[in-house]
């Protein structure tokens, strides 16, 4: 990939959320990459990947160590965001922080070699096994009211971004909108009643999953959020589950029991985090995804197969 493939790429999404900022932010980005990595003496080798989010660019010390260079607009405060949650959740399955420039929304993390996502694991087992180790690894991070500790700054709660399931639900038709409210009520029960709550990934599905050789794997892209911990294998689940037929009692079951969790809430919120992924996508797009949309089947085997569960 070149630099002007990247900046094409990334230009419309910057300029989306930062206006004429961002487009200049993607213009000057291979400047504002070469003037970074001058400053940390590090050899820039190109643009590895791109989003609509972020530019990650392939780098190496001087003793020849390979890096990445995770860039997003210097207004974005994501940056500094991740930073903190790489801090905070810093352990042997997570990309390790190297050094944060957030001012130029320039992150140095560790490179994954070769890094080939989770979702390339067709074997369902290997791929709960893989989740497992690294979802294990991550500290247990709780919120201190008092300040002596962790605060919940800088990072949303999962009832907060429930918010959007109310505003999604008004929009749809009488049969989605049925199906909703349905989720959104658990959704409710689930909130409700979660006990000691803790800094999660938050976005930890098979693509933010990475292979580094000799069966160790690291996650990616901490998006942090503070909640239920029977939420995070939910983003996993969610994108197992549309790629085959449905829900699947035993897998939820098997990989809650792996990580001491309640096997009923972590199925509750896979639908939930599924709900709120059409809600979001329609927040992004300015149209509801069609009823023929992986998701919404996903919700409507999901509605039968816990049924009248309660929380």
């Amino acid at each position: 990939m070149d630099w002007e493939h990247a900046v094409t790429v990334v230009r419309p999404g910057w300029e989306r959320r930062h206006g004429a900022a961002g487009r200049c932010a993607a213009h000057d980005l291979p400047d504002r990459v070469a003037m970074v990595a001058t400053s940390w003496d590090l050899t820039v080798l190109g643009p590895l990947a791109t989003g609509w989010e972020s530019v990650v660019v392939a780098v190496h010390d001087v003793s020849g160590q390979p890096g990445v260079l995770k860039c997003r607009p210097p207004a974005d405060p994501g940056t500094r965001r991740e930073a903190v949650v790489l801090t905070r959740l810093a352990s042997p399955g997570l990309v390790p922080l190297i050094a944060s420039a957030p001012d130029e929304g320039v992150l140095w993390l560790g490179r994954v070699v070769p890094g080939h996502a989770l979702s390339q694991e067709l074997d369902d087992q290997a791929a709960v096994d893989a989740w497992c180790q690294v979802a294990s690894s991550l500290p247990r991070v709780v919120p201190d009211p008092e300040g002596t500790g962790a605060s919940t700054a800088p990072f949303p709660t999962l009832d907060h971004q429930l918010g959007a399931l109310e505003v999604w639900q008004a929009t749809l038709s009488k049969g989605q909108g049925r199906l909703a409210q349905w989720v959104v009520a658990v959704a409710h029960r689930l909130a409700a009643s979660t006990r000691d709550p803790s800094l999660l990934h938050g976005d930890l599905h098979d693509e933010n999953i990475l292979a580094a050789g000799g069966g160790a794997f690291y996650a990616i892209d901490p998006k942090g959020v503070w909640g239920d911990p029977a939420y995070e294998p939910a983003c996993f689940l969610m994108n197992r589950w549309m790629r085959s037929s449905g829900p699947s009692e035993r897998m939820a079951g098997a990989l809650a029991e792996r990580l001491l969790l309640d096997g009923g809430r972590v199925l509750g919120w896979t639908l939930v985090h599924t709900a709120l992924s059409l809600a979001w996508s329609q927040e992004d797009d300015g149209v509801a995804a069609p009823a023929t949309d992986s998701r919404w089947t996903l919700l409507r085997h999901g509605a039968r197969f816990i049924g009248g569960w309660k929380a």
